[in-house]
């Protein structure tokens, strides 16, 4: 007896010694993070991917709590930190327990929020944007404030309505006016310089306006990469940005108003941006933060997107549909944005949120994606996706007890609980009642996810710490039990190796001297890995590498060879556009992304494009038509009243028709209701045909009416005059204006619920 109780002393000391050796390398790596959902799509450097067990259907998911916060838009999207939900009301900053929903503390804000309100957590605090375009800095423990940050010019009127970043230190977020024709991007360290003052001015660090446009950033979230944060605002101007100095790195000119929160996937090295014209665009960023303008590429997916993007294995999700967007769900190849499928039953304006939870090589890493409805009911949809999958599968899991529009998007914590607020005011909690904790099971199958040790990368640090962060989790017993914690160990140590800079000095070094000596596109890739290591060095680093000028001019070589690469692909792109006298808005997209592509080329390759004029006179032919198709789209919206169509609409009825006959005969078909017009011309016949027979002249000539050359499906020949009875003739008009009457009411409900 004795015996087997030393016995087990002696175990139990060998489990203990060997869970600190299997932990020593784990436990150093990294800080645990603090918080489950720190802000607006979640992580910073992993936007809108969870690994949480998510509920993946009706049968998995249900309501936990909901409890009223406020009233209609006025409060914030909620986060998560510890045991804690935060979200504010219209001038309240409020921490609930996040199992009962219950609130713990409550304390008045400097300013009331706005509209939209998307705080961030960091360093124990809380960043809230409030009136006038400012951030609040809270303490998340005590709800005391901290700070504040200055108040701008009084007559830029600005709302904070931007998701707010906080990084390493600071804290970026951009403000608006509401026409959105002012507003800056800015930037303030998170210090807390006196914390014996509460509501200290806090200084910007550094601010930014495009010079030109619209100057506003409404609804506009940033990316960090590397040291550079870029983002996006109403002007469609693209912004590479020092994350702590005045110092602009590159911009991108894409000419499309941004409303969402620009996407960074580090495996394809891209930023994808949805705008609101409905396209989503995408281009490389180098290790200095310049973006390679050769590489924009971009896709018409909707209308009016204010739906962010989200990547995962080489495929962006973004969703659209909801308000006037055009658009449903749309899945796209990353690295070609071409369309895999699109789901138009649901209407969303939020930004999916991606669970890897269930991902394994065995179910071809299946994924689900949360979104909810933008009408009322905001049902809660599922979509299901995976690699190689080219159709839709989704399914409508639940409804919040008090539904109502909704245009926010889920947060997630670590058991796999979904949180989110609609305009009812309340804020809901759905969660996974089959078993959203993750255990010993989940932690070994997400490290034998993680790739073979020979392939890992820097660009699989994240991953690898998130598999970390599961792993410590878990309590001292159930740690024993992970069979394959050698993997997790051996995949942190080769990160600590790729980071090392000495070594990686040394593989330069060999590398470098390896490079032929006439450079040519074919040594591209290598020359722009090697040139990317190398500018990632510190400067200390960089005069180890000895030999750096060959690579300098290596990379200065393949800078040239890709500019003369352009310069073709460009004029064989132009010289296969059609003559001007068939470029209709057929070609619109063709067009319009060509002379992105070709305006993003530096100043000096536009003008070694020889047939760029070709290119120019067929921008200018198509902004035109567009322009004038806009302008016949809007004439009909606000002339046309179908309520009350009299003879005084006659010159407005007819002008338009001779303006839509003056368009080529295929732009035609894209002018919007022109059938509305056709039926205020027939309700104008029938009122002067009507008249003429109440007060009858001999021999009258008739005034000469426009020919309609329109391929409108509602247009029917011209009622003919003729030598009928007049009683017969004005009953039979009076029928005719009574039926017209009646259409053009049905018409304009229509155009009202569109309004709405």
């Amino acid at each position: 007896m004795k015996k087997i109780n030393v016995g087990k002393k002696v175990l139990s000391m060998l489990l203990v010694a060997f869970l600190l050796v299997t932990n020593s390398l784990v436990v150093g790596a990294t800080p645990r993070k603090e918080s489950a959902w720190p802000q607006f799509r979640g992580e910073t450097l992993n936007p809108g991917v969870t690994d949480s067990k998510t509920p993946r259907s009706s049968e998995e998911i249900e309501e936990s709590w909901a409890k009223k916060m406020g009233t209609g838009w006025s409060f914030s999207d909620p986060i998560v930190v510890g045991s804690y939900v935060y979200i504010t009301d219209s001038s309240n900053v409020k921490k609930l327990d996040k199992k009962t929903g219950d609130i713990v503390l409550e304390k008045p804000l400097a300013e009331r929020i706005g509209f939209f309100s998307r705080m961030a957590y960091g360093e124990g605090k809380l960043f809230v944007p409030v009136g006038e375009g400012r951030i609040q800095c809270i303490d998340a423990n005590t709800l005391e404030s901290l700070w504040i940050t200055k108040v701008n010019p009084s007559d830029m009127s600005l709302q904070a309505i931007s998701p707010v970043t906080y990084y390493n230190g600071y804290v970026y977020m951009g403000a608006t006016s509401g026409s959105a024709d002012k507003g800056i991007f800015y930037a303030v360290s998170a210090k807390d310089e006196d914390p014996s003052v509460g509501d200290e001015i806090k200084e910007y660090t550094w601010t930014y306006s495009p010079s030109e446009g619209k100057k506003g950033y409404y609804w506009s979230g940033a990316s960090i990469i590397g040291n550079s944060i870029v983002f996006g605002g109403e002007s469609g101007q693209v912004v590479s940005h020092s994350l702590t100095t005045d110092a602009v790195i590159d911009t991108l000119e894409i000419n499309e108003a941004i409303r969402t929160s620009i996407h960074y996937d580090i495996k394809t090295g891209r930023i994808y941006i949805a705008t609101k014209a409905g396209n989503i665009h995408s281009v490389k960023v180098n290790s200095d933060g310049t973006f390679d303008k050769s590489s924009l590429i971009t896709k018409k997916i909707g209308s009016d997107i204010t739906s962010s993007p989200v990547s995962y294995n080489g495929r962006i999700y973004v969703a659209g549909g909801g308000a006037l967007s055009g658009a449903g769900f749309s899945v796209l190849d990353a690295n070609t944005l071409e369309i895999i499928y699109q789901i138009n039953d649901i209407a969303s304006q939020s930004s999916p949120i991606l669970t890897t939870a269930y991902a394994t090589a065995e179910n071809n890493y299946t994924v689900y994606l949360y979104l909810f409805n933008y009408k009322n009911p905001d049902d809660i949809y599922v979509i299901k996706d995976f690699q190689g999958n080219t159709e839709p599968s989704y399914e409508k899991v639940a409804t919040p007890s008090k539904p109502q529009y909704n245009s926010s998007s889920a947060a997630i914590d670590e058991e796999g609980s979904i949180y989110f607020k609609n305009d009812s005011g309340y804020l809901f909690k759905f969660i996974n009642k089959v078993n959203g904790a993750f255990g010993v099971e989940d932690v070994i199958d997400i490290i034998n996810r993680l790739p073979n040790i020979e392939n890992i990368t820097l660009n699989d640090e994240i991953s690898i710490n998130d598999v970390m962060e599961r792993y410590k989790d878990l309590s001292d017993e159930d740690k024993l039990m992970v069979t394959n914690i050698d993997k997790l160990n051996a995949a942190l140590e080769k990160i600590n190796d790729l980071k090392d800079a000495d070594k990686e000095v040394e593989r330069l070094l060999v590398e470098i001297k390896e490079l032929p000596d006439e450079i040519t596109l074919e040594d591209k890739a290598k020359v722009k890995e090697l040139f990317d290591s190398y500018d990632k060095l510190s400067e200390e680093h960089k005069l180890k590498v000895t030999n750096a000028d060959k690579l300098i001019n290596s990379y200065k070589t393949i800078i040239k060879l890709e500019e003369a690469e352009a310069i073709k692909d460009m004029e064989a792109k132009i010289a296969k556009l059609p003559e001007l006298k068939d470029i209709v808005l057929d070609e619109e997209e063709k067009i319009n992304n060509l002379y992105k592509e070709f305006t993003n080329l530096s100043e000096d390759v536009q003008n070694q494009v020889t047939n760029k004029d070709k290119l120019i006179e067929a921008k200018e032919k198509i902004d035109y038509v567009r322009g004038e198709v806009t302008s016949i789209e809007k004439d009909i919206w606000e002339k046309i009243n179908p309520e009350n169509i009299t003879l005084e609409n006659k010159n407005i009825v007819y002008g338009l028709i001779s303006r839509y006959n003056a368009l080529d005969e295929r732009d035609r078909k894209y002018v919007n209701h022109f059938d509305e017009v056709l039926d205020a011309k027939k309700v104008i016949d029938t009122l002067e045909k009507a008249e003429e027979k109440v007060d009858v002249k001999p021999e009258v000539k008739p005034e000469t009416k426009p020919e309609v050359k329109s391929e409108v499906n509602t247009q029917t020949n011209l009622p003919k005059t003729g030598g009928v009875n007049s009683v017969i003739l004005i009953f039979i008009s009076a029928i005719i204006l009574t039926t017209g009457t009646i259409l053009f009411l049905k018409n304009n409900n229509l155009r009202k619920e569109i309004k709405k």
